[in-house]
This record gives C-alpha cells, sequence and structure tokens, in this order.
C-alpha cells in the first residue's frame, strides 16, 4: 500500500540516479557508455496494512451506511505482505513521506471531487428545462400504454367493466383498479391535430374505449399536450367536448363542453415495438410511487422519476461538498478510527431501516447518496468493453444466446433460456465470483397475497404470468423474480430475508366488519 505522490518521487529520485550515474561515466571515461546492468527497487509505504482495516477507516471517512461483502481469499495470495524499502532508501534516499490515513483522506477527498463533477454534468445534461410536442405522440403510435387522471393531487387509472350496458358506465376511473395496458394508435389530422384510439384486451375480446356524449359514441379521441409538463387534454373528435378528470374513486367518464384550463391526464407507454427509451418513459408517476414514495400511501399524479433524479443530484451535489469541507477540516497529525463492518445477517445491518441509494449507470463508481439512504450498486445496461467487443455477440458468451430467440407466447422463455447458458452468465461478475464458490445462500421468505388478490391472481393469471400479447419483450420481472424465490422459499426467520410481491396494479380487499383495504399485488 503506498501513496502515488510517493511512487513518483521514486522514480524521480530514480531518473535523478541514472543522469548522474551518466554524467559520472562522462567524466572519467570521457564518453558516455551503455548501460550494462539493472536495478530494481520496492516502492512501498514501509507498514502492511489489512484489507478489513482500510475499509473499515474508509467508512469512518465516508459515513458509509452501505453494508459490506466479504469474499473469502484463497492461497494465491499470501495473508500478509510488506515489501522491503531499504535499498531503495539507502540507494535512492527514497522515504514514504503520507502515510495511510494521509493517503486515505486524500483519496477519499479525490473522489468526492470527482462525485461531484460527475453529478454537476448528469445534472447539466438531464436536468434542463424539458419541452414536449405532438411529435411525442406520434412516437408513441403502437405503444401499450396507460392512461392516468388526475383526482385530487393522486393517480387514477381508466378502467374496465363488462357489467353493465349503461352508455360511458363500461369505462370508469378509479386510483384502485390496476392500470390497464392499452394499445393505442395515433393519426394525424387536419393542420397539428392529433387523434388517437385506445383498445383494451382482455382475455375473451378486444374492447375499444368509447364515450357516448349528446346521444352520439366516439371512440377517436383529439389529444392536445402541454408543452411544458407533458400533461395532455384530451377530447372527443368533433371538439365539442372534452374529458373531465374523475373527482372521486368508481366513477364513470364525464365529458365537459368547455375546454378545461388545465391538462389533466397523463400517456405512460409500457412497452413499444421500438427501442427504449421511449416519450415519457420517465415520467410515470406510478414507477416514481413505487421507487420514490414507497413508504407513503399517497401515490402522486405529478409523480416523475425524472423529476426525482434531478431532486437528487442537487441533493448529492450538497452531500458531497458538505463532506468535501469536512476532511479538509480534518485534525492533524491525521488519525482514522476504524468503524465497526457493517456486515452479518440483514437482522444486524446498523441502517437497514434506511432506503437505498444507487450509482449512475453513467459513471458506475458515483453513488447518489442523498444523506439517507445506503449506496448498492444497480443494473445498469452493459457497456461496450473494448477490445472485446467483437467477441460480445458469440454464441458462448451472448446472453440471451443469439441463437434462440424469445417467444411472446411462451411463458417459459426465459427459463428454456437456460438450458442453453449458465445462469451464472446473467450476473454482474463479482456477484458470479462469490457464488461460483458455493456459499450457504440466506433464509428467504416469500409473504402469502392477501386471500381476494390471491384469487384474483388464480381466475386471471395470463395477466401475472405471461408476455403482453404481441409485445416481444414485455414482461413482469415481478412475477418472473417472485417465481424464483417461491423455490427456496423457507418459514420466515429473524436472520434471514422477506419478500413481499408488488405487482403494478391494486386490488380493494375486504377485512371484515364493513372495512376495505387497499391491496398491492
Amino acid at each position: 500500500m503506498v501513496h502515488i505522490d510517493d511512487v513518483v518521487d521514486a522514480f524521480i529520485l530514480a531518473i535523478h540516479r541514472l543522469d548522474t550515474r551518466k554524467h559520472r561515466h562522462a567524466w572519467l571515461w570521457g564518453t558516455d557508455r551503455s548501460r550494462s546492468t539493472f536495478e530494481h527497487f520496492n516502492v512501498a509505504a514501509g507498514r502492511a496494512v489489512s484489507a478489513i482495516e482500510l475499509v473499515r477507516k474508509v467508512l469512518t471517512l465516508t459515513r458509509s451506511a452501505s453494508p459490506v461483502q466479504i469474499i473469502p481469499g484463497d492461497d494465491r495470495f499470501p495473508a500478509r505482505y510488506e515489501g522491503s524499502t531499504a535499498k531503495a532508501t539507502e540507494v535512492l534516499g527514497y522515504t514514504a513521506r503520507v502515510g495511510i490515513d494521509e493517503g486515505l483522506i486524500r483519496l477519499t477527498a479525490a473522489y468526492y471531487r470527482e462525485t461531484e463533477r460527475v453529478i454537476l454534468d448528469k445534472r447539466e445534461q438531464d436536468c434542463q428545462p424539458r419541452s414536449y410536442s405532438n411529435k411525442n405522440l406520434l412516437d408513441l403510435d403502437g405503444c401499450t400504454v396507460n392512461i392516468v387522471g388526475h383526482k385530487h393531487g393522486e393517480l387514477s387509472y381508466l378502467g374496465w367493466s363488462d357489467k353493465t350496458l349503461e352508455p360511458n358506465d363500461s369505462w370508469r376511473w378509479d386510483w384502485s383498479y390496476e392500470p390497464k395496458p392499452y394499445g393505442m394508435n395515433v393519426t394525424k389530422g387536419g393542420g397539428d391535430r392529433l387523434f388517437a384510439r385506445f383498445g383494451l384486451e382482455t382475455k375473451t375480446s378486444y374492447n375499444v374505449v368509447n364515450v357516448t356524449y349528446q346521444d352520439t359514441t366516439y371512440s377517436d379521441f383529439s389529444l392536445d399536450v402541454n408543452q411544458t409538463n407533458g400533461y395532455l387534454t384530451i377530447g372527443l373528435a368533433d371538439d365539442i367536448g372534452y374529458w373531465l378528470p374523475p373527482p372521486a374513486k368508481n366513477v364513470t367518464t364525464r365529458i365537459t363542453p368547455d375546454k378545461p384550463n388545465q391538462s389533466e391526464f397523463r400517456i405512460i407507454p409500457i412497452c413499444c415495438k421500438k427501442p427504449a427509451p421511449w416519450p415519457f418513459m420517465d415520467e410515470d408517476p406510478l414507477a416514481a410511487g413505487i421507487n420514490d414514495f414507497k413508504t407513503e400511501l399517497r401515490r402522486p399524479f405529478a409523480g416523475s422519476q425524472h423529476t426525482t433524479l434531478c431532486q437528487r443530484l442537487d441533493k448529492a451535489t450538497e452531500v458531497v461538498r458538505n463532506n468535501l469541507d469536512r476532511l479538509a477540516g480534518y485534525p492533524r497529525p491525521f488519525f482514522i478510527e476504524q468503524a465497526p463492518m457493517p456486515t452479518g445477517s440483514p437482522i444486524d445491518w446498523k441502517h437497514r431501516e434506511r432506503k437505498v441509494c444507487t450509482n449512475l449507470c453513467e459513471h458506475p463508481t458515483t453513488c447518489l447518496d442523498t444523506g439517507d439512504c445506503a449506496c448498492v450498486l444497480s443494473s445498469c445496461p452493459a457497456l461496450l468493453r473494448f477490445p472485446f467487443a467483437s467477441m460480445a455477440h458469440i454464441e458462448e458468451l451472448s446472453y440471451p444466446p443469439v441463437a434462440h430467440e424469445i417467444d411472446p407466447d411462451d411463458d417459459l422463455s426465459l427459463v428454456n433460456l437456460l438450458s442453453h447458458n449458465s445462469w451464472l452468465n446473467v450476473l454482474r461478475p463479482s456477484a458470479s465470483r462469490y457464488l461460483s464458490r458455493d456459499p450457504s445462500f440466506p433464509k428467504v421468505h416469500v409473504t402469502e397475497l392477501p386471500p381476494a388478490v390471491r384469487e384474483h391472481r388464480e381466475e386471471e393469471w395470463w395477466k401475472y404470468d405471461r408476455f403482453l400479447p404481441g409485445r416481444p419483450g414485455c414482461f413482469s420481472a415481478d412475477s418472473m423474480l417472485e417465481r424464483g424465490l417461491r423455490v427456496i422459499n423457507d418459514s420466515y426467520s429473524d436472520d434471514g430475508f422477506v419478500f413481499m410481491p408488488y405487482f403494478q396494479g391494486s386490488l380493494w380487499v375486504s377485512l371484515g366488519g364493513g372495512t376495505v383495504a387497499n391491496a398491492r399485488h
């Protein structure tokens, strides 16, 4: 373990020695003689330090709340290795000047400065004011979308019921409904006008969204996008009426002859045939609710992962600058206490109650630490790695293997892929290396769904456990994860993990005594 400044000093001393010997030879023999011998020198700090000690000191400096994974060592390296610098001291005059603690403080400060630069660049790139246009809506033609309404600041989803024949009564708004996947077709009319048609595919039929107003039934609707926030005003095709946001739960679609002053609807794509990203994709209020408001009961209509990201960037910048100020005032002489290791079972983690903050995929070593979370590695898309780019898609290394396509109508497509390739290949290298040692797995308990939700899932299993019809590659990751965990499901214990199934939707569940509760599933 040695600081880079000391390494540079050693190189300068070695160059000085070469230069001195060159001039000495020229003075003795009147000519520059070629070098005939080589010398080697150890460059080190002069004190061995264990990896555990380094980690514990870094935890102190960074005040990290992240758990630490310990991978057992092997026989390739000695348990203790300390290089002798006696020759470098005697011949070159080398002495390490930067101690372990001072070096760690310098390293941590350099990391924070780099983190600040990356965060500010990300803020400049992604958090400029956005503008929206009809082109964004045209790009959603052929996509599967959610139709979201504004209800007193919360989400409301357009649902469908086949239990009534009254006009407009089949299409109801309620935040307790699970989001329905509507097929969306967008066409361009005269001028800049856009018209859309929405259809909902069920197990037995395909139903086109329609509204009856003044004895006329409409299934084509005009779309007017707010250029500032991307919200929509949805009108009838002949502009004699406009959709109103639902005032309460379980209400039918209402029409007003006057164009509303505010846009009260959102269209969120959940699957498109064209490659992502899609317009409005990172503006999904439900995804924001699940990820950013998971501890709250409300699901805000204005929720946006993009907005939350920018808020996190601002907060993370403040945290980084506070940490830099703290390190700048670190007392001298430098001495860093060793923090306790946050290892062991999950119940033993000191900060297990904290929410998770993740790294930026563009710069995986940069964590968006907002001061109230524990940093973990997030799953990021694979990056191009030179010089192995040409090998990235060969059969032995690819996942999924290039010769085996995903069948959207086959519920076991992902399972079948594993018969052609090792499941370790889909993991990040550190996880694959750890699991290749065949460690003992912690206990995982998968909680049961409420009876009404479980019954609904059994009756309409196709909504949960298969690909969306006609949309290759769009499937429920929640369902796939739950399937695998149920295979190793164990009884609950304090030293294990608990997995709670959480699907995109919710149902009202009777609790008895005339009360109801909203069960996320």
